[in-house]
């Protein structure tokens, strides 16, 4: 089980190795379009890694439901699919097979510079009851005020769509929401 996660991040940062360099300069679109072709390429090599490193992968899925997964997720790939989207295909894949001992990051050096930008939200926030919480002083937003909304998504769609990024066991949610 100790392979899998440098199993894994190997496999996110042989994509990044075909980025331009001039690509991530701040101010740069990060979003780095690879072709269609080497993202199914870069897919498949995930998926082998993922499926060999993996002991755990049928635990609380049939074979048949995760090569489903799988093959959706492969499907989503386009002409244009975002480097950042195509970290979210993979998520997708590593969520579904509910394992706390997978994940994906991005490589520091990027991490580092998608942190200098307007990407991010910038409050740590607190699930409490099904609601979203600020746990620092931001701004006009007083620490403990609870959000409606992020972005225009309201609070319950957009953290669904952030909890896919923590790994977790099984069906076991209470985990993504801590």
């Amino acid at each position: 089980m100790k392979t899998i996660r440098p199993l894994i991040i190997f496999s996110a940062l042989l994509f990044l190795v075909s980025f331009n360099p001039e690509d991530r300069k701040p101010g740069k679109h990060t979003g780095k379009v690879l072709t269609r072709q080497e993202m199914l390429a870069d897919f498949e090599i995930f998926k082998a890694i993922y499926e060999q490193a993996n002991a755990g992968l049928y635990k609380y899925h049939s074979k048949s439901d995760v090569d489903r997964v799988f093959r959706i997720n492969k499907g989503r790939i386009r002409s244009g699919t975002s480097y950042r989207e195509f970290y979210n295909i993979l998520w997708n894949v590593i969520d579904y097979t509910g394992s706390c001992h997978n994940e994906l990051t991005y490589p520091d050096s990027l991490d580092r510079l998608l942190s200098k930008q307007r990407l991010f939200f910038p409050l740590p926030l607190k699930y409490i009851d099904h609601k979203l919480y600020t746990n620092v002083d931001y701004q006009d937003i007083p620490k403990g005020s609870e959000l409606i909304s992020v972005n225009a998504l309201e609070t319950g769609r957009f953290v669904d769509l952030i909890t896919k990024y923590i790994s977790t066991d099984g069906t076991n949610k209470s985990g993504k929401y801590a």
